[in-house]
């Protein structure tokens, strides 16, 4: 439900300032200007904004683009490395290990794992082993036995230890059989 915070006059045309309290501790604010809609806003609209709500916008004369914007929204910059690049993607020629490694990042910095995504070409002749190492320390093993594509993922996330490297290893299928692996990863 939408609930008018403030109605101001700016110059010839009318401000409607409208909240929802989006159930997870968010707030949604939109601004209508140059008139007052009929039919009410829809989700979409409310959502368009989401900033957190502390009061009411109050100003002595016509409301400028400053105080209509007062509340700072933060930014998160995108994580160094997104999926899908040639740093968290290996595809090697038949018989050969997929390895990805994701470098020690520095002081107080990990790397952090969300998914692993992997193909084989055809069926194995022997289990191929899909393994994480923290370092030297291996944090995770499974077996692959089937051909074609396959994914694990982490929820929440598997989070190595600081400034120490990610190494994700799928491992040779031997003769013909051609395995590759993408990992959706990021440092924090």
């Amino acid at each position: 439900m939408a609930n008018i915070l403030q109605i101001k006059n700016i110059g010839q045309k009318i401000a409607r300032i409208l909240y929802r309290d989006m159930g997870d501790g968010t707030h949604a604010e939109v601004v209508v200007v140059s008139g007052l809609p009929t039919d009410g806003l829809t989700d979409v609209e409310l959502r368009a904004t989401a900033v957190p709500v502390s009061g009411t916008v109050t100003a002595a004369g016509p409301v400028t683009n400053t105080e209509l914007r007062a509340t700072a929204v933060s930014v998160t910059p995108v994580s160094d490395t997104q999926p899908g690049l040639a740093a968290n993607t290996h595809a090697p020629v038949a018989a050969t290990a997929a390895v990805v490694t994701r470098a020690a990042a520095g002081a107080g910095v990990m790397n952090v794992l969300a998914q692993i995504v992997w193909s084989l070409s055809v069926v194995p002749a022997a289990a191929v082993n899909l393994m994480v190492q923290d370092g030297a320390n291996t944090v995770f093993t499974t077996d692959i036995t089937a051909s074609g594509p396959g994914f694990i993922q982490f929820n929440p996330p598997m989070r190595g230890t600081a400034n120490t490297a990610l190494i994700i290893t799928l491992a040779s299928g031997a003769g013909a059989v051609i395995g590759k692996v993408s990992v959706h990863a990021w440092t924090e």
